[in-house]
């Protein structure tokens, strides 16, 4: 049964990245088009580069230089103090912008503690 979900979160993570390749084709800078082609997965921040349409507008709309935006495509999430800016930039949900051991994390508290 578990194989059967992941299998499914794949597919649907593969359409969501596909997706986000065909807009980025539409109208996105070369940089932005091949970041998507050589994705893994999709990512919010992968989302927010896109809709930015260039990584040097996202940069500059954030307020940091192009190379740090390239480290978090890289490493596919953002900082915790970025997410809620990006968020309300691009609607991108928090969760697809979030380190993926915090949204874990958030997702599946232990409440051990609390015995």
């Amino acid at each position: 049964m578990t194989e059967r979900l992941h299998s499914y979160a794949r597919g649907i993570e593969g359409k969501r990245l596909l997706e986000l390749q065909q807009k980025a084709l539409r109208g996105s800078s070369r940089a932005v088009i091949n970041a998507t082609l050589r994705a893994n997965g999709y990512s919010g921040i992968l989302a927010a580069l896109v809709a930015a349409g260039s990584t040097s507008t996202l940069a500059k709309q954030l307020g940091v230089n192009y190379q740090a935006v390239q480290q978090w495509v890289k490493a596919g999430h953002v900082p915790l103090g970025r997410i809620t800016e990006i968020e309300a930039l691009y609607g991108i949900p928090r969760t697809d912008l979030i380190d993926p051991k915090y949204a874990a994390a958030i997702a599946e508290p232990n409440f051990s503690s609390d015995v």
